[in-house]
């Protein structure tokens, strides 16, 4: 289940709405990085909001990295992204989520278009646990 983050720009700050944009931008550009562009097709509001919100809890443990740049969505003009390692977590995390969330639904509802999806990111699928992520950024789960 996706789509029930969305950012409410209307009532986001302009720093905050350029904050929320560069943090889409960069989970985008870490999804190419380490999925390709294939992978770039799981981006979502959701993990991009999980991104800000980890970000900001591990702040300072890891750097900040921003730039500005092209992009296959923004060929023309320039745009701003930032990240740091919960970045390449989440971007893990939406490549999973997704590949997962397809095979799914082929498996309950012989979705053809779950199929597809599935075999579109099996290719760039990862099998990371939680604590074998990208970028050296360590999540632990705490079970009780």
């Amino acid at each position: 289940m996706f789509g029930y983050v969305i950012p409410n720009q209307a009532a986001l700050s302009p720093e905050a709405q350029a904050r929320y944009r560069s943090a889409y931008c960069g989970l985008c550009r870490r999804i190419g990085v380490l999925h390709g562009t294939r992978g770039r097709l799981t981006l979502s509001y959701d993990l991009t909001f999980l991104d800000l919100l980890l970000c900001s809890l591990y702040e300072g443990e890891s750097a900040c990295v921003t730039g500005c740049d092209h992009c296959p969505i923004h060929p023309i003009r320039k745009i701003n992204w930032r990240h740091s390692g919960p970045t390449d977590y989440c971007a893990d995390l939406s490549v999973a989520l997704h590949y997962y969330n397809a095979e799914d639904k082929w498996k309950d509802d012989h979705n053809l278009l779950g199929l597809g999806y599935e075999k579109l990111l099996s290719g760039c699928r990862t099998d990371a646990g939680p604590n074998q992520l990208s970028g050296g950024f360590r999540y632990e789960l705490s079970g009780n």
